[in-house]
């Protein structure tokens, strides 16, 4: 072969390989992205659902999440000794629809607040952004309960100079709540105990007196005989209610002296022990009437 034949073929060979590169670029950066989706990516995976802008280029971000706090998790020093990274972080105070609270968890020796999604009731609270490791950790400290996501249309947000910004149209928003997972009322077994009611209108009071009235008014089963609609009375107590009153059995326990919630804040129990049980007494006078000291360690 000629020497002119040898460029002429080198000059080809160089022409072929610059254009099919430019076709593999075009390729790569104008296909469809659900296409390479489909082939790179798990079809449940965050990533998966992600879209990009083809013209732009830009991937949307790692999606948001919240809690909603109805009871111990309304108050900041509460979640902070879970997650001390969410400390400074806004709590927006919120109600949900289609959700309701009552003295139906039991845990340990005690009965703790719990919800349940129920039509056309409503529940107030606050929602509590996290990240991935923060909720990990609330869903190690609430593994009694179980994790459900809520309808953002079921969301209300009081007005507040922080905006939780749930219409966020760059990143998807899930909203979790923990449920009572095996609804039980508060008995002698499983009482009330004021060191854990203390704590979280502690934290209702951190937003405002009528929020911790909120609290008080329409959480149900303060006394065993009024769950109401909750319909988780068992049936054994059911055949004992009736129009009187035995002294013996004490749902509620004033454990201010010797708290008995792990997260319980004894100093601020006592000092404000007048004010806590102004609203209480004013809210769920017949409840609070029957309220006992505890004489021992439960």
């Amino acid at each position: 072969m000629s020497i002119l034949h040898q460029n002429i073929h080198s000059h080809q060979r160089r022409y072929f390989s610059y254009n099919f590169q430019k076709l593999c670029n075009f390729v790569l950066f104008r296909i469809p992205i659900t296409l390479l989706q489909a082939t790179i990516m798990p079809p449940n995976s965050v990533e998966a659902g992600a879209t990009l802008d083809v013209t732009a280029y830009t991937v949307k971000r790692e999606a948001r999440h919240f809690i909603f706090g109805y009871g111990s998790l309304i108050c900041p020093q509460s979640r902070a000794i879970t997650a001390p990274t969410v400390a400074k972080r806004p709590a927006h105070p919120a109600t949900v629809h289609h959700l309701e609270r009552g003295w139906i968890a039991r845990g340990g020796k005690c009965t703790f607040v719990a919800v349940q999604f129920r039509e056309n009731a409503k529940c107030s609270g606050v929602l509590i952004e996290v990240d991935h490791d923060e909720l990990k950790k609330f869903d190690i400290r609430e593994a009694g309960y179980k994790r459900a996501k809520i309808h953002l249309d079921h969301i209300d947000l009081f007005p507040s100079n922080h905006d939780a910004n749930l219409d966020d149209v760059e990143r998807d928003v899930h909203v979790w709540v923990y449920l009572s997972k095996n609804p039980q009322p508060a008995n002698p077994s499983y009482p009330i105990m004021q060191s854990y009611v203390d704590i979280i209108l502690r934290g209702c009071l951190t937003i405002s007196e009528d929020f911790a009235l909120s609290f008080v008014r329409t959480t149900s089963g303060w006394w065993h005989t009024g769950m109401g609609k909750l319909d988780v009375v068992e049936q054994e107590e059911k055949k004992k209610d009736d129009d009187t009153h035995d002294d013996s059995h004490h749902t509620w326990i004033d454990d201010r002296h010797s708290p008995t919630y792990v997260r319980a804040d004894a100093v601020y129990s006592r000092s404000n022990s007048h004010l806590l049980d102004t609203l209480l007494r004013e809210h769920q006078t017949a409840a609070f009437e029957k309220r006992r000291r505890m004489r021992k360690q439960i």
